[in-house]
């Protein structure tokens, strides 16, 4: 998505951080050694206080407008910024788990992820509108780095949450696939017993007999959008912050979704079409 945009308009040089806050450090002071106009970031941590913001709020003393990909940093939320609607997400899964029949709901979240930390507050908020229990007890909070060693780190603490549970949101794709192998282990089909949403639609994740249901975060449309916003920012133009919706990507194997659905003027219809929607 941003090179759709600047291209034509503007030269691109992509620096990596592997999600290293001494990396980051390293690269804003190459960065203050060179002529740019402007800076698009995805954070590292977000969910933190990062102790490099003061380089960002150097360059935009300079007159260099830093928009970010993603939340911003928390000391540093007056920043610009395109970013999922990851609050409505939250409340979104809760209501596509209710709708399938769920009714005892467990959450994994991370903690130093800003996105983890806003669809935390939509799933709260969303299971205390339909009056169903939101015990602190089936909640895992874990950390970004929990999150790349995989759940099985933390098998005992995540079974229980699951024990009572009928249904189960992840923060990524990644947990939500281990989630399930746990489930399984355990003697628990999915989705017939445990209904399991994660986030991202990770596709190198959706192989052989775990595919998992998630919320698509349309990454070539947030990177579109803050590439149109620093255009105009560039350009001299007010922009605001933009929302970008999440898309629910339904798979059969993690989420069965099409039992709850009404077959009003399905006639004629095969079954099979259902069974494999």
């Amino acid at each position: 998505g941003i090179t759709e945009v600047f291209r034509g308009w503007a030269n691109l040089m992509l620096c990596a951080t592997n999600g290293q806050i001494e990396k980051e450090e390293e690269v804003l002071l190459d960065l203050m050694k060179r002529s740019i106009d402007g800076i698009l970031v995805q954070g590292t941590m977000n969910g933190i206080r990062n102790p490099n913001v003061k380089y960002y709020k150097r360059f935009e003393e300079k007159g260099i407008p830093v928009v970010f990909l993603g939340e911003p940093y928390i000391n540093m939320e007056e920043a610009h910024c395109v970013a999922n609607d990851n609050y409505e997400a939250g409340r979104e899964a809760v209501r596509l788990l209710c709708e399938r029949g769920c009714r005892m709901l467990s959450g994994i979240f991370v903690t130093d992820m800003q996105h983890s930390q806003i669809r935390y507050e939509g799933f709260v908020d969303a299971c205390r509108e339909r009056n169903l229990p939101c015990l602190s007890q089936n909640i895992a909070w874990l950390t970004r780095y929990q999150v790349g060693w995989g759940v099985q780190t933390d098998s005992g603490m995540i079974r229980g949450i699951l024990r009572d549970s009928d249904g189960v949101v992840c923060c990524t794709d990644l947990y939500a696939r281990e989630v399930v192998s746990i489930l399984r282990q355990e003697g628990r089909s999915v989705p017939g017993d445990v209904a399991v949403v994660g986030f991202d639609n990770d596709i190198s994740l959706n192989r052989g007999s775990m595919e998992i249901s998630s919320f698509d975060g349309n990454f070539s449309e947030v990177g579109k959008q803050a590439a149109l916003y620093m255009q105009r920012l560039l350009s001299g133009k007010k922009a605001g912050n933009v929302l970008v919706p999440m898309r629910f990507v339904k798979i059969v194997s993690s989420f069965l979704l099409f039992q709850q659905f009404t077959l009003k003027g399905t006639a004629g219809i095969p079954a099979e079409f259902f069974r494999n929607i």
